[in-house]
């Protein structure tokens, strides 16, 4: 699964598959706990140099995963938490910089993100994420298109896909909710799920 080209948005050549194979390698080493590997550093660089603002996602999860942190000492988590805060905000100023913002502002950053989303609307891949709530763009993102948008091939195979993931994303919901008493949440599945909201 971790693949880049068994992965639909993935198995053309293109950016994604490097990021796909990254955001795998970068949980792949939190899930060993080796935040000093070479395998951890390169990742993170690469998602860093591709998409700044997905690398400030990244680490903001982190950040916020190692308040859950409770099995390493003290001054472990000190140092991840200042580098996590140090490439978080790293990502944040290259995130601004790159997207004309220059400085801080709410509303100019809310500016962009909708002039960036309504400059796809006479494409054929348009999807009308303004309108839509907090939860169907979290839907989205996740799972569409399925059968309901599909207008080409590509997006057929697309659909069945995302309809793979989302019988897999349901049902592992229905086992955590059932078994929630009886199941042990590691760190990086953490981070993961925060990353994921």
């Amino acid at each position: 699964f971790l693949l880049p080209n068994l992965h639909y948005w993935t198995a053309g050549l293109g950016k994604e598959a490097i990021l796909f194979l990254g955001i795998s390698s970068f949980f792949y080493a939190l899930s060993t706990h080796n935040f000093k590997s070479v395998q951890f550093v390169l990742c993170s660089i690469i998602i860093l140099l591709i998409r700044p603002h997905l690398a400030m996602i990244l680490f903001a999860a982190l950040l916020t995963g190692l308040f859950f942190l409770k099995d390493t000492n003290l001054k472990k988590r000190i140092s991840l938490f200042l580098s996590c805060l140090f490439v978080s905000a790293l990502s944040f100023y290259m995130v601004l910089q790159l997207s004309g913002v220059r400085y801080f502002s709410w509303k100019r950053i809310l500016y962009f993100n909708e002039y960036s989303i309504l400059s796809f609307r006479n494409s054929g891949s348009y999807v009308p994420m303004l309108e839509y709530n907090y939860f169907y763009k979290w839907f989205t993102f996740h799972f569409r298109p399925l059968f309901f948008d599909v207008h080409s091939i590509p997006m057929f195979f697309a659909s069945i896909e995302n309809l793979i993931l989302l019988l897999i994303s349901i049902l592992t919901i229905f086992v955590c909710l059932r078994y929630f008493s009886q199941l042990r949440f590691p760190f990086w599945m953490k981070v993961t799920f925060i990353f994921s909201i």
